[in-house]
């Protein structure tokens, strides 16, 4: 019987795929990514004084007097959307005004990424306590990384080490350190990627659709899936093997829309809408409407531009590399997708570009799937931007490590 066109790399002959990762180096890359994400959380923490501190607690939105003695609330400024995680993590179902000492800024969408908030609460019931099992949560996300990328790279025929370069995709690190949904969420698209290619179609569904559900933009891949089936189904081209791929493209999209019948019900907005911050505008047109941006001075305004100028880099090498043919044999789907990623990160706007880290994550899917396809490639271009990714990511963890005692 024959198999589906795998979505990622166009292969309908299973025997065409290259052999998969050894026990071994799966373990290895579990234990690497753990060891990685163990630093970047508790061993952050550790240089703080408080594991409490990579939650970002703060006001207008947390309310000292409310949150547990263990927990440190930073001033103001450090504040960040963790503790709003935490508060999910704690009531997930709760529509006060203030639930377990925090309130909103925007419920419905906080509440859209459940995911997250969703592992810490079930880690939480055993005696770790919530703040320390959402750091765990991203320590864990960080071993499924490894596992998956040593998967990846072996089944792209490249050592299986390479595909540890994963682990430091800089939204990863900011998802970690600040205690949001970046890290979990890739971890789970990551696993998609790599069972798709063990044409393991629906696990790969399952992971998606918790992807989907801890990060909207995760639905990237599973809707232009999707898509190129509906185009081939009118086109009259579609197969037999299609169905095998239709639960990829389906059931994440239907987990995200039953989830949001929940998240409309409790609060009557659709989550992603609910949000007016500017995140994104015409291509290009970010940096010059956003404050001070082409005008810095402190060293914070340098790292707005110099971090989101890397990620830039990194995205423009990957578009070089597939132009040159280095990387080739992948699917439509994942092109288009990657396609869609670049268009997003090039539009990065103003409320986004006000701090490196928020930039960094508005272009976290551009790069991780940029990553993804440079390890396919043998080319220079490919190995460049697979060196600048584990260099400007191990850069920016080293540079949260020097900079955290100022959370103190």
């Amino acid at each position: 019987m024959s198999v589906a066109e795998s979505p990622i790399t166009g292969s309908s002959d299973s025997a065409q795929l290259r052999a998969g990762p050894s026990m071994s180096q799966m373990i290895v890359g579990a234990l690497v990514g753990l060891t990685v994400g163990t630093i970047l959380t508790f061993g952050l923490a550790a240089r703080t004084g408080s594991t409490s501190t990579l939650v970002h607690f703060a006001p207008p939105f947390t309310d000292a007097a409310s949150v547990p003695d263990s927990i440190r609330v930073l001033p103001e400024t450090r504040g960040y959307d963790g503790q709003f995680y935490f508060r999910l993590a704690e009531s997930p179902l709760s529509t006060a005004q203030q639930a377990a000492g925090v309130q909103f800024d925007h419920p419905a969408l906080r509440t859209t990424r459940i995911g997250y908030p969703m592992l810490t609460a079930a880690l939480s019931l055993t005696p770790v306590s919530t703040v320390n099992a959402m750091l765990l949560v991203n320590a864990i996300a960080y071993g499924a990384i490894g596992v998956a990328g040593t998967s990846i790279a072996a089944f792209a025929g490249r050592r299986p080490q390479l595909g540890l370069a994963l682990l430091f995709v800089p939204a990863f690190v900011y998802g970690t350190t600040m205690s949001v949904t970046d890290t979990v969420a890739g971890a789970f698209v990551l696993t998609g990627l790599s069972l798709c290619l063990r044409t393991a179609y629906v696990p790969a569904a399952v992971a998606f659709g918790a992807a989907a559900l801890t990060r909207e933009t995760a639905l990237l891949i599973p809707v232009v899936i999707l898509a190129g089936l509906i185009y081939r189904r009118i086109r009259d081209r579609s197969s037999p093997e299609d169905s095998q791929l239709a639960v990829v493209g389906l059931l994440p999209i239907v987990c995200f829309v039953a989830w949001q019948s929940v998240v409309v019900a409790l609060w009557g907005e659709v989550g992603p809408l609910s949000s007016s911050g500017k995140n994104l505008t015409i291509p290009f047109l970010g940096p010059i409407v956003t404050d001070n941006y082409l005008d810095p001075v402190t060293t914070e305004q340098w790292m707005n531009i110099l971090v989101p100028g890397a990620m830039i880099s990194i995205i423009a090498m990957t578009v070089v590399a597939f132009l040159r043919r280095e990387v080739e044999g992948f699917n439509t789907n994942f092109v288009i997708g990657f396609g869609v990623a670049t268009i997003i990160a090039l539009s990065v706007g103003p409320a986004l570009l006000e701090t490196y880290r928020s930039s960094v994550r508005g272009m976290g899917d551009a790069a991780l799937l940029a990553t993804v396809a440079v390890l396919f490639g043998t080319g220079t271009w490919s190995r460049l931007t697979l060196l600048s990714v584990v260099v400007v990511g191990g850069g920016l963890m080293l540079w949260e490590l020097r900079i955290a005692p100022g959370l103190s």
